[in-house]
């Protein structure tokens, strides 16, 4: 047998057009390859449908936008649906659904692609996401800790202009934003101390969309590499928390938009949002900071561990199949 691994070539087409490269593609495809003897062949998410050439298996974890080119996997492909988000369901076909009704049970990402999937009858469960096992390959021990924060595509942190400056010069719902933010920074100033700001390193997960298949997976390689010894990583990123989650790693997720991606997840991790921001807010996400320790504690529910331990067995089985 042999193994296929996603790749993301992000060919526009109606309603899909995207403008770069999101890293968190390809951070579920280094979480899927963990599980693989080895990878023979690449396969463009957007075209398996199309794919012809040696039979092979595939995990199909990730996010889908489906169509033609995806809906459907090709008949030389062994599919794993796991840790799998449908992004348009109202245009998802009954032929789709057919053959879904195939490959079942289905492992939903989220709740939302779960409700989806259970109203059109297609057995599916709530698998968690694969990037929650990333501990496996990445985990490092505390001595290897550095004392780096990541604030990764979130920049509410040190503005430059003066909340006077903008709350006067502004209408009526920047003034509301901008107190939003203002307290996000006073609850975020209870992690990050002054003698830490020398160590904050800013980072976005997206990247041109020229860039080669090779160096998508090299940067998120490195990026991971690096959030595994992180103090602290605060992030708008789902596909940056996650992986932080299952390493181990103090990470806050910061909900800056309502997405139906997050069903299920964010409830793992110590979260907050932009629009809930108030100034008891830390004890949404039950903080604790002590400047005579050398790393920051986020306490979490433990509540992933179960789907991380799930995931392993249901990947480990359907490989050694």
């Amino acid at each position: 047998m042999k193994y296929g691994l996603l790749t993301y070539k992000y060919a526009k087409r109606d309603g899909y057009c995207p403008q770069s490269v999101n890293l968190g593609d390809y951070i579920q495809s280094i979480a899927a390859r963990q599980f693989l003897p080895r990878v023979d062949v690449h396969v463009d998410r957007d075209s398996v449908a199309w794919y012809s050439g040696d039979p092979i298996k595939l995990i199909m974890n990730g996010w889908w936008n489906i169509y033609e080119g995806n809906g459907i996997a090709s008949d030389v492909i062994t599919p794993l649906y796991v840790s799998f988000h449908i992004d348009n369901p109202d245009l998802v076909t009954q032929n789709t659904i057919d053959f879904l009704k195939t490959r079942e049970p289905i492992g939903c990402r989220d709740d939302s692609t779960l409700a989806f999937l259970e109203s059109r009858g297609v057995d599916a469960y709530f698998s968690g996401c694969l990037t929650l096992t990333l501990g496996q390959s990445y985990r490092v021990s505390e001595k290897e800790r550095t004392g780096n924060i990541y604030f990764v595509d979130f920049d509410f942190q040190f503005e430059s202009v003066s909340l006077w400056e903008q709350m006067t010069s502004r209408g009526a719902r920047n003034r509301a934003r901008v107190l939003r933010v203002d307290r996000m920074n006073r609850i975020l100033s209870q992690l990050v101390l002054p003698r830490d700001r020398g160590r904050i390193i800013r980072r976005t997960h997206e990247i041109p969309i020229t860039t080669s298949c090779d160096d998508c997976f090299r940067i998120a390689e490195q990026y991971l590499t690096d959030y595994a010894r992180a103090k602290l990583v605060v992030t708008t990123r789902i596909h940056c928390a996650l992986p932080c989650l299952g390493m181990g790693v103090p990470v806050l997720f910061v909900k800056n938009h309502r997405s139906s991606r997050f069903g299920g997840l964010v409830d793992m991790m110590s979260h907050v949002g932009i629009n809930e921001c108030s100034d008891d807010a830390a004890q949404l996400f039950f903080c604790r900071y002590s400047t005579n320790r050398k790393n920051v504690t986020l306490e979490t529910s433990g509540k992933h561990l179960e789907y991380v331990e799930s995931l392993i067995k249901t990947c480990d089985h359907f490989i050694k199949l």
